[in-house]
């Protein structure tokens, strides 16, 4: 026989986690292998410009930490 919330709630013995789902899913984060994606075209360049950008970020952080 179906019991309402209200009714649960008002036990003693209720316990919330009955009504939550067991199944969290989490969303991958996606991931590049530079290895097999080299031969997709612009690829090449375009880790070369991340480099580039990720070395002047790891340059400016230096200097901004060390101007305090």
């Amino acid at each position: 026989e179906p019991i309402s919330l209200d009714e649960m709630m008002e036990s003693p013995t209720f316990d919330e986690t009955v009504l939550q789902p067991n199944n969290i899913y989490k969303k991958v984060k996606p991931t590049i292998d530079k290895e097999k994606c080299k031969d997709i075209p612009g690829m090449k360049e375009l880790w070369e410009q991340i480099e580039k950008i990720d070395r002047k970020i790891k340059l400016y952080s230096s200097l901004v930490q060390t101007s305090f």
